[in-house]
């Protein structure tokens, strides 16, 4: 492996233990490395700081993977990582459907991992992983003899990376249509036309929690995709569901696996809640619970301004969309966006929507996704559950 240093002074906030370096922090050339080369990370004075992977093309120029300096990103390594982060798993009482790897929480930089009973989806979101995707299938295919891995990489964390988007699959899927079970239902997965890996395996304990509420009342489930929240809610006795997406084909989807778990009726508006206002009445509300969760609205930090101004107004829509008394739950998923940014735009809505409210619980995603303290890029998704007015 060969070494690439940083600049004077550049090793501070590494050692505190980051592991993103950016390419205005590399002292040596780096275009005379390769794209996902396994590289020794070293200070200034030579002193070794850890392994990573290079890409001379993207912002962030090294991911560190190990402390060590000679882990090379290699066949042993990978595997060893993926069975440690499989055993975590197990632990924690995972059994069929999990995330099985979360990228730098997992010691694999830009590798996600969801594992839905006998396929598995990939997303190999950083040069140094998609130039290993082969040993990663091989590995994966010894290890769980999945029916399929289907490689999820329509993903604009690729297009960072200089690589296409796109996806492929290794095995036998059928229509692209995977039924899987959890909690006593059966969960539609879009594996080849759908969403990031499929399903949103890190709401699964938001939906748990907030599912009970709607209990014979009415939900709402904004920004629903194959209706996760609406799903649960309705299995906990809701009246009354309405699923509001722009994707007809995930509403589609969202029917069928109402019907096929015997569920009430939802009602499935197509609709794209963030450039047009609605109010209650055109959703056919207003309700007494409404999820809320929209997808990333700050992709950089040059569009943190502008990305805010959107969950303000989002989030004030939804404060009218929910009847007094009733309960919100507010999400974002932006990885640029921390709780503390998101909880100065909720106090930014209830003055705008001139309500009050209350905040009731946190949600975070599930223990399968864990989070480096020493790297807080790793926790992206943050929720919160309000009592409005």
């Amino acid at each position: 492996m060969r070494i690439i240093s940083l600049k004077q002074g550049e090793e501070r906030r590494i050692q505190r233990g980051h592991l993103w370096v950016y390419s205005n922090e590399i002292a040596d050339d780096i275009k005379q490395f390769e794209p996902g080369e396994a590289v020794s990370l070293a200070d200034a004075k030579g002193v070794p700081l850890g392994s990573g992977t290079v890409n001379p093309h993207s912002l962030i120029a090294v991911r560190i993977h190990s402390r060590r300096a000679d882990d090379d990103l290699d066949l042993e390594y990978l595997e060893r990582k993926i069975t440690t982060a499989q055993r975590l798993r197990e632990r924690l009482g995972y059994s069929d459907v999990y995330r099985l790897v979360h990228a730098e929480a997992d010691g694999l930089p830009g590798l996600i991992i969801d594992r839905y009973g006998d396929v598995l989806a990939v997303q190999h979101n950083s040069v140094g992983m998609d130039r290993r995707r082969e040993l990663i299938l091989d590995i994966l295919d010894r290890l769980f003899a999945p029916k399929a891995v289907v490689a999820a990489d329509d993903t604009p964390a690729r297009e960072l990376e200089g690589l296409p988007r796109g996806k492929a699959v290794a095995g036998e899927l059928g229509d692209g249509i995977v039924w899987y079970s959890q909690d006593g239902l059966e969960w539609p997965l879009d594996l080849t036309e759908g969403q990031k890996t499929g399903g949103y395996l890190d709401q699964v304990n938001a939906q748990k929690l907030l599912a009970p509420f709607a209990s014979g009342g009415s939900f709402l489930d904004a920004f629903s995709y194959t209706g996760g929240f609406g799903m649960r809610a309705a299995k906990a006795g809701a009246s009354h569901v309405v699923l509001v997406d722009r994707s007809e084909r995930a509403l589609d989807l969202a029917k069928q696996a109402f019907a096929r778990n015997k569920l009430v009726e939802p009602v499935c508006l197509t609709a794209d809640l963030l450039h047009k206002e609605f109010s209650a009445s055109d959703l056919h509300g207003p309700f007494d619970v409404v999820s809320c969760d929209p997808p990333p609205l700050v992709k950089s930090k040059s569009k943190m301004a502008e990305g805010l101004r959107k969950y303000e107004t989002l989030f004030a829509s939804t404060y009218g969309w929910t009847k007094p008394e009733g309960f919100a739950a507010l999400f974002t998923c932006s990885h640029q966006v921390s709780r503390g940014d998101m909880l100065e735009q909720i106090k930014r809505a209830e003055r705008r929507a001139r309500t009050k409210t209350r905040r009731l619980s946190l949600f975070t995603a599930g223990m399968d996704h864990p989070v480096l303290v020493s790297h807080p890029e790793s926790e992206y998704l943050h929720g919160v559950l309000l009592q409005v007015g």
